[in-house]
C-alpha cells in the first residue's frame, strides 16, 4: 500500500518537475542567447572601427549573410521574448482589450460599494 502512495505521490509531482525543468532550460537559453547577441555586437563594433581593411571586409560579409539570413534571426527572438509574452499572456484578463489583473487580488470593502 505504502508502495502505491509513493508511486501515486510520483505521478501528481512528474508534471511540474517537468515544468520546472523546461523554465530552466528556457531561462538559460534567454541568457546564453542575450550573451551572444552582446558578443556578436561588441565584436561587430569593435571591427567597424578597427582600421585593418581586411577586418572591414570580413564586417561587411557578416553583415551580408546576416541579410541574407533574416528568418534565422526572427528564430533567435522566440527564446528572447518567449518568457515575457507566457507570463502576459497567463495574466491577461480581456484578450481584446489587453487588460491584465493586478498582482494583488482586490478585497470588498463594506464601506464602498462593489
Amino acid at each position: 500500500m505504502k508502495l502505491i502512495r509513493w508511486l501515486w505521490t510520483i505521478i501528481q509531482e512528474f508534471p511540474d518537475w517537468i515544468i520546472k525543468v523546461l523554465d530552466w532550460i528556457v531561462a538559460v537559453t534567454e541568457r546564453l542567447v542575450v550573451l551572444a547577441i552582446a558578443f556578436i555586437a561588441f565584436y561587430g563594433g569593435w571591427l567597424a572601427f578597427r582600421a585593418d581593411p581586411e577586418k572591414s571586409d570580413a564586417l561587411t560579409e557578416a553583415l551580408k549573410a546576416l541579410s541574407d539570413n533574416w528568418k534565422g534571426l526572427i528564430l533567435l527572438l522566440v527564446p528572447l521574448f518567449y518568457r515575457t509574452v507566457r507570463t502576459f499572456l497567463e495574466k491577461v484578463r480581456k484578450f481584446a482589450g489587453m487588460e491584465t489583473e493586478t498582482d494583488e487580488k482586490r478585497t470588498g470593502t463594506p464601506d464602498e460599494g462593489e
